[in-house]
């Protein structure tokens, strides 16, 4: 089942603008932070709200596949070094057998820590779930990909006006790069997981990658800050 209809978030349609990372990723945390409000909407645990929200704010920089990004694992998939938060699949979990590692933005680092420390461990409480999946659905079982896609799909309809699945983000992702960061436009195939890796599945990241994605980061808070600013001068117009 997909995502009930959230009101509140069809107030903003691009029609047929282009659909940045940046915007995915203000998405999800618009949801984050309006939970509380719109799990009252939808009837559904605020735990579901967030953890739908931190998965489009987190796959709008990290585009993996629906299948491994879906199917993370605490402590295995998802580790935390010193301050640091990182996500890998190993080469048997992804699909081009590479092996795969980014490491959590730092800015939704409080906000995956709030869903560890307190949402993922509410919605575990409904059904008794005691594992170690990563993303657990409004019912309190781990998540399916095809769950996954479906909500993804149907939030992502209701904020833009068109619907956006989980494979069109890795697209979105080489679009940003390329019209907003045409000079570190390479860096795309690090930031997909297309790079050819010939370090073994426990080595460290590649320093491509690491910096692949710090572009991309760069540029989504870029186009961020800009999206504020639009705003203020709006809302500065109408006074």
């Amino acid at each position: 089942r997909g995502a009930p209809c959230l009101p509140r978030l069809v107030h903003h349609v691009l029609g047929r603008a282009q659909v940045s990372s940046a915007d995915l990723q203000a998405l999800g945390i618009d949801l984050m932070q309006n939970a509380s409000l719109l799990a009252l909407e939808a009837r559904v645990p605020v735990g579901a709200i967030y953890c739908w929200g931190l998965q489009i704010s987190l796959i709008a920089c990290r585009p993996w596949r629906k299948g491994v990004f879906t199917n993370m694992q605490l402590w295995t998939s998802l580790t935390r070094e010193g301050g640091l938060w990182r996500m890998r699949a190993h080469a048997h979990e992804n699909k081009q057998r590479r092996y795969q590692s980014g490491v959590i933005p730092t800015k939704l680092v409080p906000f995956l820590e709030t869903y560890l420390n307190q949402h993922r461990t509410d919605l575990c409480r409904l059904s008794g779930y005691a594992g170690n999946a990563l993303w657990i659905n409004e019912k309190g079982r781990p998540m399916t990909p095809q769950q996954f896609l479906d909500t993804f799909s149907r939030l992502t309809e209701q904020k833009f006006g068109e619907r956006v699945t989980v494979h069109t983000v890795r697209k979105i992702a080489a679009t940003t790069m390329a019209l907003h960061d045409p000079v570190n436009v390479h860096q795309v195939q690090g930031i997909l997981g297309h790079a050819e890796y010939s370090t073994s599945e426990n080595s460290y990241v590649l320093a491509g990658a690491v910096q692949a994605h710090s572009d991309l980061d760069a540029t989504i808070d870029i186009l961020a800050r800009a999206a504020r600013e639009r705003r203020r001068l709006a809302r500065r117009d109408k006074s």
